[in-house]
């Protein structure tokens, strides 16, 4: 399907990195965001965690009982062209 989560690949390909604070990449929001990417299983816990983006940019760990938002993304054939808008709230992309 075209829409889903991002994964830890692509928030790495943006420049985001494990425990490395970094708010000057376009992922950055001030915000926790959950990625569709496993990170480990902890067996004595019986918890399991998935790679999110935390508020400060980092790449982390962390269980999915935890309250953090979901930040959609859309996958665009190659060749798609944008023929608007600068990205922001009040004037979104336009996808042509």
């Amino acid at each position: 399907y075209p829409v889903g989560l991002m994964t830890a690949d692509e928030v790495v390909l943006a420049g985001g990195m494990y425990d490395v604070m970094n708010s000057k990449y376009y992922l950055y929001n001030g915000h926790y965001n959950w990625t569709s990417s496993p990170s480990r299983f902890d067996a004595p816990e019986a918890s399991s965690y998935v790679w999110s983006l935390d508020p400060s940019g980092a790449l982390s760990p962390a269980n999915p009982a935890s309250w953090l938002g979901a930040r959609p993304v859309i996958n665009l054939a190659s060749g798609t062209l944008m023929t608007g808008g600068s990205g922001t709230e009040n004037d979104p992309y336009i996808v042509g």
